[in-house]
Formats: structure tokens, C-alpha cells, sequence
């Protein structure tokens, strides 16, 4: 899919695009309203309709597992979620609601995820700011040769 824009001097962009679970709509971050908002299109016809579905500023969206919710970073970089319906040939959404009060960490692309179930999201947080002077830095540990060391420690039947 190509967008061809009228005006030399505007630029849009395109990106974090998400393919529904049922393959029926593609879901992406546009700043073509001239803020980063969260977009949806049929697909593979993505001629064939277009919606806005955030309004305050909207980045790395991901569709939950079922496909009636529509998650999103919103302008404060704060989870959000969109109900929605949606079938072959019609596409209804709500209003975006708060999930999580707590900004997280973000970079160009999506750096969360959503369990199989749509309950949990794996994200990075970032570091407390409001941490006293002196207070260890926020630690991650890496286990290399994971397997290896999972069948060393298990008892041979």
C-alpha cells in the first residue's frame, strides 16, 4: 500500500502497522492529521474505508487476540484501549479508555505486547524518576544458554 501526498513540503508517515487476528483490518500510526493518531483500514482493500479511531495523539497499536479491543499509546505515551466491532464488511469502535496510569518506555516501533488472553501486557517501564539520590539503578538479568542450564539442573530420569 503507497499513499501519494500532493504537497512536496508535507510528509506523512506511516508506521506500526498491526493486521487484525481474523486478517480483515489493518491497524497503523499516521501522522497525517498532522499528529501521530491511530488509523484503521479493510485489508487487504485498504481503499475501501478509513477511520481515526484515537484523538489525543496515538502510537504503536496492536490488536488483542480476540479482535474487539484495539490497544495504543496515546499523546502522554499512556496505555489506551478501543472496543470494537467488527465484521467482513462494517467496522464500529468506541471511545479510548485508560488501561494503564503509568507512562512506559517508548521508541519508534511498538515495545509492548499482549498475552494470549488480552489481561496482561509485557512492557518496559521506565525508571522512577522521583528515586532518591544515590538509589541503585533499575537492573535487568540475561541468562545466556538458558536450555543449558534448565537441563543441568534437571534431574535425568
Amino acid at each position: 500500500w503507497t499513499t501519494s501526498i500532493s504537497s512536496a513540503s508535507l510528509s506523512t508517515n506511516l508506521d506500526n502497522a498491526d493486521i487484525s487476528p481474523d486478517g480483515r483490518w489493518l491497524t497503523y500510526e499516521s501522522n497525517e492529521s498532522g499528529r501521530p493518531q491511530i488509523h484503521v483500514r479493510p485489508f487487504p482493500n485498504v481503499e475501501a474505508g478509513h477511520w481515526q479511531v484515537s484523538s489525543n495523539g496515538g502510537a504503536s497499536p496492536v490488536w488483542s487476540p480476540t479482535g474487539r479491543e484495539l490497544f495504543f499509546l496515546d499523546g502522554n505515551n499512556l496505555l489506551n484501549a478501543v472496543p470494537v466491532q467488527a465484521t467482513a464488511t462494517a467496522f464500529n469502535y468506541g471511545a479510548a479508555s485508560k488501561v494503564l496510569n503509568a507512562p512506559y518506555y517508548t521508541v519508534r516501533t511498538r515495545a509492548y505486547d499482549v498475552s494470549r488472553d488480552g489481561q496482561k501486557f509485557l512492557m518496559i517501564k521506565e525508571g522512577r524518576r522521583d528515586a532518591p539520590a544515590g538509589a541503585p539503578p533499575t537492573s535487568m538479568v540475561v541468562v545466556l544458554n538458558w536450555l543449558a542450564e534448565l537441563e543441568a539442573r534437571i534431574p535425568k530420569k
